[in-house]
């Protein structure tokens, strides 16, 4: 489980979750501005049978969201980083990648962002610290019934 502060981090045992769907793996754009949060969550979403495409800067994911043209079914994004905030981001990204589901994640209550204006009402949210188990099952909560669908680029 990520705990607290950058610098205290207690892992979970990677054991696989209870009823939690492996069987649809997701591609997933992963921006979190924390190398130990980013390593942690990248090895939960991994465990979970995903495949995971890692960034520490949201500008360098935007850029290759845009040069790539990656197939992505989840952008899994921190709200709050120092370039730019995981509103704009997702706002961007799906302008390239129209059918993207966002999960927000942050260490701040997601009420507090709200009323900041960096998350609206109706946005998927996971609350930092938060165990495997949590993460998958709300990767999960995203998927379509019979699995993810492939999707569809257009230019910005």
């Amino acid at each position: 489980m990520i705990k607290g502060s950058r610098n205290q981090v207690k892992t979970e045992k990677m054991a696989e979750p209870e009823k939690i769907d492996t069987s649809k793996p997701a591609t997933i754009l992963l921006v979190e501005d924390d190398e130990l949060h980013l390593k942690l969550t990248e090895t939960f979403l991994r465990n979970g049978g995903h495949k995971v495409i890692p960034f520490l800067s949201p500008n360098d994911a935007l850029e290759y969201c845009k040069e790539e043209n990656p197939e992505i079914h989840v952008l899994l994004t921190d709200v709050i980083m120092p370039e730019i905030n995981g509103k704009y981001l997702s706002e961007r990204i799906e302008k390239i990648r129209t059918d993207v589901k966002t999960i927000f994640m942050s260490g701040y209550a997601a009420n507090l962002i709200a009323h900041r204006g960096l998350l609206d009402g109706n946005a998927s949210f996971i609350n930092k610290p938060f165990t495997m188990k949590e993460l998958l099952g709300k990767i999960q909560e995203l998927s379509f019934p019979d699995g993810f669908a492939r999707q569809g680029c257009m230019s910005i």
